[in-house]
């Protein structure tokens, strides 16, 4: 949950939630090591980091379309 709050109040950071696994946010061009960052200030441990693919994205991959 104090990962969630942190990350909405980041300037940048379209929106966070908790999922099955952790929180997943839309960082909307915030480099990821920034967010990293501010989360251990705040005492949050981190155990991993990794892209999430939106349902368009990976739609276009297997049409064979880039994403613009």
């Amino acid at each position: 949950d104090a990962a969630v709050r942190l990350a909405n109040a980041m300037p940048g950071i379209i929106s966070a939630g908790k999922s099955h696994d952790g929180v997943v946010m839309d960082l909307n061009g915030t480099p990821p090591a920034d967010v990293v960052a501010a989360l251990v200030a705040a005492g949050i441990k981190v155990d991993r980091v990794a892209p999430q693919r939106r349902l368009e994205e990976v739609f276009l991959t297997l049409v064979g379309q880039e994403h613009s």
